[in-house]
């Protein structure tokens, strides 16, 4: 567990500093410096005189002559000390030393020189004596001692520093790298903000900043200033530009890219998240390359993981041949590393749904390291994909009982668990160990649900239930646990325990599948009234979207509404409204025989609601019965002429049935009741393209456009993806 640290946030449109040398008139200056040697020379000791020497070393200091300066330091030092006693300047004497000190800790530095850093430190020494109010003097004293490894004596000059410039940004960003030093990022993290409070702009206080935040768990605040730090100077990741800063800052970056695209899925203006996620992901791939490219060290384990790193990177941008390539170098490279044949696993499973090549490589995993707890878990999912529950339940234990400690969830506030290969190969997040390295987001409870999910299918459903359990007291805040314990709960019989747990999901979210279930429940309990209402609210929350046609689109089912003459009654015999909603419910639980029946008795009962037709039609649809379904969808839309899904099914059941021009009329009236119907342009794109047509394929490629934008925001993923893939085949 990370400390909690309330960090002040980055600073959001921050606009890059833009840095400009200082203009130094070198001729000038040469000129200055001509005129104090030439007066020095006639009067090189006198009393009004000797104060050109600190005039001409700081003109010297300036055209980056170090050793001259240096020298005319010492000359007025020694002037003021021995010469002229009686005559001494204190604070001109001060700054004296304090310059000289300046150059020598320069030098030290740039030459690693322990004797010019203890000089430094005694001309900084002597400054104090002569100025103990000049704050600058602690200030370097802190670095030297820092330098020499004095820490603790450090941070009381930094302390000290401060004390005198509370408002100067370089003594809390020097302190803080100290307590990073020390392992002590909460106090790194508050001098941090400090510093970038009072310097916005200070973008290595951002980049220290986000490294003390990963220490600490904050991940996402981090990403936040490495995000600032990769706009306006990237460069900072490669301090010793080495294949290691070139691995970091690529890690990185796909951190970051992972978390645009969760953020994405999540937002209404995801566009511009997943077009930053692009740029990242590719920018991690070119360092990535770099990496692979500059590292001599082809025979360790380093070099093969910037392979799957970067296949990684590949697979988030869809380029699945990239990905695969990568990864089998990776194999190659490090035949014996358990994680190349998971993540290759991953992919298998996910892009290509090759379930029995992606066990071939998780039990390769397994081979090479038996304790790898990933490996074993991933092979359990493909076991259930398989439907080879026993052994996906073997599997699940043999992961818990080799790492029952492991305890890596997402960065982000939700749990997250590979319920199955396709969520296990999208959500694959990055972690710090003592190699930069990355692995699948799980961890026991995501076993023990998992697990769970294999005991359901294989009917024991108190084993599941068990685990179930185990996963809510790890995320008690997950809806989706307690809608699995709750069907668990009703097929043992346990239905009081199911409503509870059904009650519990719908307080944290409203699903049309848990008003259909909770209504079984309470209907088995005879709780006959709360089962009708239940019925009524499962759909009209949210409308059921099921694919209907050779992945070309969904055929739309409908929900009704209550007219205000209709009256509800526990009787669902008398309510063509509970007859179409549970209709629907059926169609989408595959009990289309059923469902029409529930659509037959919703007509019956109410002959002139075009939503019963609408969803009748396209259950006689999914039956084969092309010609009543286009029966029923006509008299939907002579009921509604403006009816949008019933113009988009009819066309899907006249193009099946071969009148492709009276199903792009269908798809386009759709569109024109509905302009932002992404299913209706998807299905308009194909039916009007002609490979022999160039003029066909620019409109299908609107069409295509217009569908991607529409169902991205919609949230319909998959069909986005196949719109994306089309236009790509088409340009």
């Amino acid at each position: 567990m990370g400390l909690e640290v309330s960090s002040v946030k980055a600073v959001e449109n921050l606009q890059c500093p833009v840095i400009s040398k200082e203009e130094v008139d070198t001729n000038a200056l040469q000129r200055e410096i001509a005129n104090y040697s030439a007066t020095l020379r006639v009067y090189p000791s006198d009393l009004g005189t000797i104060k050109l020497y600190l005039q001409r070393g700081m003109a010297r200091e300036k055209i980056n002559d170090q050793n001259g300066a240096i020298d005319d330091f010492s000359q007025y030092i020694w002037y003021s000390n021995y010469n002229a006693p009686a005559f001494k300047d204190r604070q001109l004497l001060a700054q004296a030393y304090y310059q000289r000190g300046v150059l020598k800790l320069a030098m030290a530095k740039e030459q690693r020189q322990p004797k010019l850093l203890e000089a430094a430190r005694s001309d900084f020494q002597q400054a104090f004596k002569y100025n103990p109010n000049k704050s600058e003097v602690y200030f370097n004293l802190a670095i030297i001692a820092s330098l020499l490894n004095h820490q603790s004596l450090a941070l009381d000059y930094y302390q000290r520093f401060i004390g005198y410039e509370t408002e100067d940004y370089r003594g809390y960003y020097h302190r803080g790298q100290l307590y990073s030093q020390w392992g002590n990022y909460a106090e790194a993290i508050k001098d941090y903000d400090l510093a970038i409070s009072y310097k916005p702009d200070l973008i290595e206080g951002y980049y220290n900043r986000a490294i003390a935040l990963e220490k600490i768990g904050g991940k996402r605040e981090a990403f936040k200033d490495y995000q600032i730090v990769l706009k306006c100077s990237p460069k900072l990741f490669l301090a010793k530009n080495a294949p290691s800063s070139y691995q970091n800052r690529a890690r990185v970056q796909i951190e970051m890219a992972d978390e645009e695209v969760e953020l994405a899925n999540l937002s209404s203006n995801s566009l511009s998240g997943y077009q930053t996620a692009i740029e990242y992901y590719n920018g991690a791939i070119k360092d990535l390359a770099l990496v692979i490219r500059i590292n001599p060290n082809y025979d360790k384990i380093p070099h093969s993981r910037a392979f799957l790193k970067r296949g990684y990177a590949h697979l988030r941008l869809n380029n699945n041949q990239g990905a695969i390539q990568d990864y089998n170098q990776a194999i190659y490279l490090q035949p014996q590393d358990a994680k190349a044949y998971v993540y290759r696993g991953l992919m298998r499973a996910n892009k290509y749904q090759e379930y029995a090549g992606a066990l071939e490589d998780f039990t390769a995993a397994v081979a090479r390291n038996r304790h790898d707890a990933a490996a074993n878990y991933h092979r359990g999912l493909v076991l259930y994909k398989l439907g080879r529950y026993q052994e996906a339940v073997d599997n699940y234990n043999i992961a818990l009982a080799q790492d029952d400690g492991i305890n890596t969830p997402s960065f982000t506030s939700r749990s997250v668990c590979s319920e199955n290969i396709r969520e296990s190969a999208d959500r694959n997040y990055f972690y710090n160990s003592r190699e930069t390295d990355f692995r699948p987001n799980y961890n026991v409870s995501c076993h023990a649900q998992a697990r769970g999910d294999a005991y359901f299918a294989l009917k024991n459903f108190a084993a599941a239930e068990r685990d179930y359990t185990t996963y809510i007291v790890a995320h008690p805040n997950d809806p989706e646990g307690y809608h699995k314990r709750a069907n668990a709960r009703f097929e043992k019989g346990d239905k009081q325990g199911a409503i509870e747990d059904y009650n519990v999901f719908l307080q944290k979210v409203r699903d049309a599948r848990i008003f259909y279930s909770r209504g079984n429940s309470s209907a088995d309990v005879g709780d006959d009234q709360v089962a009708i209402t239940d019925y009524l609210q499962s759909l009209s929350i949210n409308p059921i979207d099921v694919t209907a046609y050779s992945n070309r689109g969904n055929a739309r089912t409908d929900t009704a509404t209550i007219p205000d003459n209709v009256q509800v009654t526990p009787r669902i015999s008398e309510n063509p409204i509970a007859y179409n909603n549970r209709g629907i419910i059926r169609r989408q639980t595959g009990d289309k025989e059923g469902a029409l029946e529930d659509l037959d008795k919703a007509v019956s009962l109410n002959s002139n609601n075009p939503i019963a037709y609408n969803n009748r039609g396209v259950i006689r649809f999914d039956l084969g019965d092309n010609a009543g379904a286009l029966e029923d969808l006509n008299m939907a839309i002579s009921l509604q002429s403006n009816y949008a899904e019933a113009y988009y099914n009819r066309g899907l059941v006249k193009e099946k049935m071969g009148d492709k021009k009276a199903a792009i009329a269908d798809y386009q009236l759709a569109i024109t009741y509905q302009p932002n119907y992404g299913e209706a342009y998807y299905n308009l794109a194909l039916a009007t393209y002609d490979d022999k047509n160039p003029s066909s394929r620019v409109a299908s490629l609107n069409y295509l456009q217009k569908a991607a934008n529409a169902l991205i925001k919609t949230g319909n993923l998959e069909l986005y993806e196949r719109a994306v893939e089309w236009m790509l085949k088409m340009q």
